[in-house]
């Protein structure tokens, strides 16, 4: 049996030891804090706060480059879309020049030009020729109302140089107009404009050059000599090509 002073200090362990274990708690309940949250002098909220607030910056820098990026795919799309616009236009354009074409031939009479732009050398007996070709879009319905061709010459002051205009079509038949003269200068200049053929105007009975042919060619035949120069032959056509009849 345990006596009074026995009791007392049994009281005294069962106090000192429960101090021990407050003490112990305390301390390991500190330390935690310490070690998660940072040191003691801050409020263990705070750094909850400020990794909070660091994932939502990120979160909200994240949703600007999307949207910036959406700005983007945006304006993309808008070029894209202005393009597919342009080509269709286009597009409309082609088919138009091409309806255009179509409907060329029956926009006739109609007037058409060659050139030729190379300086060239006459030669005697009208030794040089220049060669143009028509082919008529309609081959059965076509002819040659007229021609006129002129061009640029010079040489040795007062020499003589002489032009003449030959035609042929597709079956056969030809065609030479007179010769015309022109005296040179030293400079270029231009002859006059030779009418040569004008069907409407033509007094003979009877042109050779037929109608509704697949091809027409044209010869500018120029004589002179090797003192003399030409450029710019021009060669000027009406004609009737595919020209709806009046009913």
């Amino acid at each position: 049996m345990l006596g009074r002073e026995d009791v007392e200090d049994l009281k005294r362990k069962v106090a000192l030891i429960g101090m021990l274990v407050v003490s112990f708690l305390v301390g390991a309940s500190f330390n935690f804090n310490y070690v998660a949250l940072g040191n003691g002098d801050s409020k263990p909220w705070d750094k909850i706060w400020q990794a909070v607030n660091g994932l939502q910056s990120k979160v909200d820098s994240l949703n600007a480059t999307a949207i910036e990026q959406q700005a983007q795919v945006s304006e993309l799309q808008s070029k894209v879309n202005s393009l597919n616009t342009s080509l269709v236009e286009l597009q409309t354009k082609v088919v138009s020049i091409e309806e255009n074409l179509d409907n060329l031939a029956a926009e006739s009479p109609r007037t058409i030009r060659f050139l030729s732009t190379a300086e060239l050398q006459p030669a005697p007996n009208f030794g040089l020729r220049i060669g143009f070709s028509w082919y008529p879009q309609n081959a059965t319905d076509n002819a040659l109302l007229s021609v006129a061709f002129y061009m640029e010459y010079k040489g040795p002051s007062l020499s003589l140089l002489s032009t003449q205009i030959k035609i042929y079509d597709s079956s056969g038949g030809s065609w030479t107009s007179e010769a015309l003269g022109f005296r040179c200068s030293e400079d270029y200049k231009w002859t006059d404009i030779q009418v040569p053929l004008n069907v409407l105007d033509y007094l003979h009975a009877q042109f050779p050059i037929k109608p509704n042919q697949d091809e027409y060619s044209f010869y500018v035949q120029v004589s002179g000599d090797s003192t003399q120069f030409i450029r710019n032959i021009n060669v000027i056509l009406t004609v009737v090509d595919g020209l709806p009849a009046n009913g």
